[in-house]
């Protein structure tokens, strides 16, 4: 029963963990990597929407009273650590890949800009 909530969660960690490690010459002769800190921003939005996928799967779920009202922190803490640890594979296994600090902090930004907007948002329609 739980893992049916958190099925979307786990569909988007495959899709950024794909995404993250593909070699990067694959998007050298993209339009997109002509926009100055384009990469940035879709770090922040995979993030972002990740956050807010995870924390309403957290909070959605009625087995556990513990992840429901620990979804924030739980969501927090795992947005973070996936994004460390996804820059440390870049940086050590993925060819033409680096760890580079600045795409953690989008991914931290993201995540964190996410769970507020998702708390926002699933609070107001608890609520009212």
């Amino acid at each position: 029963m739980f893992l049916k909530y958190l099925s979307a969660t786990v569909v988007w960690s495959t899709v950024i963990v794909y995404l993250c490690t593909i070699p990067g010459d694959t998007f050298s002769d993209s339009i997109f990597s002509k926009i100055p800190y384009f990469d940035k921003a879709v770090h922040l939005g995979l993030y972002f929407v990740l956050s807010i996928l995870m924390f309403w799967s957290l909070y959605r779920q009625k087995s556990s009273l513990r992840l429901k009202y620990n979804a924030a922190l739980i969501t927090f803490w795992y947005g973070i650590i996936l994004g460390l640890l996804i820059e440390v594979i870049q940086g050590n296994f993925v060819e033409s890949r680096t760890f580079e600090t600045i795409d953690w902090l989008s991914d931290s930004i993201g995540c964190i800009a996410g769970l507020l907007l998702a708390e926002r948002m699933f609070f107001r329609i608890k609520t009212g």
